[in-house]
């Protein structure tokens, strides 16, 4: 089954925003902000996986360094998600506490997993991970015996430890 659901649920916003006016959000003020999208684990999803996240992040009011930073993470999760996962797959966005979740989930591992072969060009494959942990505040992986689970977190922009701070008008 190749099928994506997507849910934006945002906590004290309303349920539709103006592209317009969310520029005029300030991310360092969101209390809280969530949007699910759940996918069948298949690699030609990861698209509009990417692109799901950029939107909404983009309508949170996050800026277009931010999201591209995002982006990049949000990919490598769900293509590590979609090679190696069973089944659905969900990308979860979670806005709170100065920061940005990407959660990435999982029906484990394949029952039967491929072995390890060495790539024709090294500098090709097997990076993923460290790219996400050099983009993030801090990562956590979590497997349990039906899922697989990686969260990354980035400092939302304007916060304390924000590391992608608007320039102050002078």
């Amino acid at each position: 089954m190749s099928e994506i659901i997507a849910s934006p649920v945002a906590s004290g916003i309303p349920a539709r925003i103006d592209p317009l006016s969310a520029s005029n959000i300030s991310p360092a003020r969101v209390r809280q902000r969530r949007a699910l999208l759940v996918a069948s684990s298949d690699i030609r999803h990861l698209p509009a996986m990417r692109r799901f996240a950029v939107g909404t992040l983009t309508l949170w009011g996050l800026p277009a360094e931010f999201t591209s930073d995002a982006e990049l993470i949000v990919g490598e999760l769900a293509a590590n998600s979609a090679l190696h996962g069973r089944s659905d797959l969900t990308l979860l966005l979670v806005v709170e506490a100065g920061a940005v979740h990407i959660t990435v989930t999982d029906s484990g591992m394949r029952a039967r997993v491929p072995a390890r072969r060495p790539c024709a060009d090294p500098e090709e494959r097997g990076r993923g991970l460290e790219i996400v942990k050099a983009l993030s505040r801090r990562v956590r992986v979590v497997r349990g015996r039906s899922y697989h689970q990686v969260r990354a977190e980035m400092d939302l922009p304007g916060s304390e430890s924000d590391s992608y701070a608007m320039p102050v008008a002078s």
